[in-house]
């Protein structure tokens, strides 16, 4: 289903931010040449985690009171504007490809 494959992408996108922060050490990924297309893939991941997060926590919190359940309902309105940063995230990546061929 859609959850299954939108979390299989989320691990997926963390893994590889991990493995290029490794590769490229944090001070060269965070400051490098690079450095702006970087801290942008950092931000969406994050932002994707947290969303994860967040799921999880909404779940795990069905019998709460209205209210509370209320409040995070609308952070994740707010965490969901970071899907377009995704598409984007993905279209960079198809651009490169383009400059490759």
């Amino acid at each position: 289903s859609f959850v299954v494959l939108e979390k299989l992408f989320c691990i997926c996108f963390a893994i590889e931010l991990a493995l290029r922060i490794y590769a490229f050490r944090p001070a060269r990924f965070f400051f490098g040449s690079d450095w702006a297309w970087n801290n942008f893939d950092t931000i969406v991941v994050v932002a994707q985690l947290l969303e994860e997060a967040a799921n999880s926590l909404v779940d795990g919190l069905a019998d709460n009171s209205f209210s509370d359940n209320l409040k995070i309902v609308k952070m994740l309105r707010f965490l969901r504007l970071f899907r377009v940063l995704r598409v984007l995230r993905i279209v960079r990546f198809v651009q490169e490809l383009n400059n490759v061929v």
